[in-house]
C-alpha cells in the first residue's frame, strides 16, 4: 500500500441519483484520492448502470464496484475496507456530500503527525466547538457525544482492521460502537470545521432512513454501552452516568421531533384554511 494513499468507501442501496452527487463531491476535492470503492448492498435500481457510465469517463481515481446481497451498511463498509488498496480509508454515505478542500485539509494534518490514526471534521449534523481549531477525541468524550460522524472520518486502514471494523450484528449505532473502540485505543483528532453535508441537509435523527426510529437508535446506543462495559469494566457509578446522559439525549431528540411535528401540523392547518399550497414535510401527522 502506497504511503499517503487514500481509498473512499461508499456503501449504497437504491440511491443512484444521490450516489452520483456523492461521487462528484469526491471528484471535486482539491486533493485527489486514489480510488473510490462503491459497495452495492443489494441494489435493485439502476445503480450498476450509473457506475458503469461514470467509469467510462473517469480514469482517475479508479472506481471499483463491489456487489453483495443486502446485508446493511456495516457489512458494506467492511467489504470496502477489506478491498481497499490504500494506507488510509475515508467513508462517505450515498446521500452525503464532501465540501471542497475536505481531504486536503485532513491529509495535511495527518502528514504532520505520524502518530495520528484518525481525523474527523465538522458537519451539518454536529455543532462545532466554539474556540478550538483542532482537538483530541478520547474515549470519555465519545461516551457523552459521538464526535466521529462516519462521512467525516479519514483513518488508517490497518487500525480499522485491528479494531475489527464495523459490527455487522448491529443495525443502529454500529458506527458509534466502532469509533468508540477506535478512540479508546488510538490517537484521534477533530478538525473544527464543517466540511461535510450529511443526508442532503436533513437532521441526523427522526426524519428518514435508519435514523427515523428514535426507539431503535436508543436501543442501539444501549447496546454500544453494554459492549463498552463488557470490554472496559468501568465502575458502576461511571456506567450509570453514561447511561443517564444517553437517556437525556434520547429524551431531547423526542422533544425536538414532537415540537417539529406539532409545528408542521399547525402550518398545514393554516395553509388549508388560507387555501395556500401545503409545504409541510412528510413527517407531519
Amino acid at each position: 500500500m502506497a504511503a499517503g494513499s487514500i481509498s473512499v468507501i461508499i456503501p449504497t442501496h437504491n440511491r443512484s441519483s444521490t450516489l452520483k452527487k456523492a461521487i462528484q463531491s469526491v471528484l471535486k476535492q482539491t486533493s485527489a484520492v486514489d480510488e473510490i470503492i462503491v459497495v452495492d448492498d443489494g441494489c435493485t435500481d439502476d445503480t450498476v448502470a450509473v457506475l458503469k457510465e461514470m467509469s467510462k469517463t473517469i480514469y482517475r481515481p479508479r472506481i471499483v464496484g463491489i456487489r453483495q446481497d443486502s446485508r446493511g451498511p456495516s457489512a458494506a463498509r467492511n467489504a470496502g475496507i477489506r478491498a481497499a488498496r490504500s494506507e488510509w480509508v475515508a467513508f462517505l454515505d450515498d446521500d452525503d456530500i464532501w465540501l471542497a478542500g475536505k481531504i486536503e485539509k485532513q491529509m495535511a494534518i495527518l502528514e504532520r503527525d505520524p502518530d495520528l490514526d484518525l481525523i474527523a471534521c465538522g458537519s451539518n449534523v454536529l455543532g462545532l466547538h466554539k474556540k478550538v481549531e483542532i482537538f483530541p477525541v478520547r474515549e470519555w468524550a465519545m461516551l457523552f457525544r459521538n464526535w466521529l460522524i462516519t462521512p467525516t472520518v479519514v483513518m488508517r486502514r490497518s487500525v480499522a482492521m485491528r479494531c475489527e471494523c464495523f459490527p455487522e450484528n448491529m443495525r443502529h449505532a454500529e458506527d458509534y460502537a466502532f469509533f468508540l473502540r477506535v478512540a479508546a485505543e488510538h490517537k484521534c483528532l477533530f478538525l473544527n470545521e464543517r466540511l461535510v453535508t450529511c443526508g442532503g441537509g436533513k437532521r441526523s435523527f427522526g426524519q428518514t432512513g435508519l435514523t427515523e426510529d428514535l426507539g431503535a437508535i436508543y436501543a442501539g446506543e444501549t447496546e454500544v454501552f453494554r459492549r463498552w462495559r463488557a470490554r472496559k469494566k468501568p465502575s458502576f457509578i461511571a456506567f450509570l452516568l453514561v447511561r443517564l446522559i444517553s437517556f437525556l439525549r434520547h429524551l431531547r431528540r423526542r422533544i425536538l421531533v414532537a415540537v417539529e411535528w406539532r409545528q408542521n401540523a399547525i402550518d398545514h392547518e393554516s395553509q388549508q384554511e388560507s387555501g395556500a399550497p401545503s409545504t409541510t414535510t412528510d413527517n407531519a401527522p
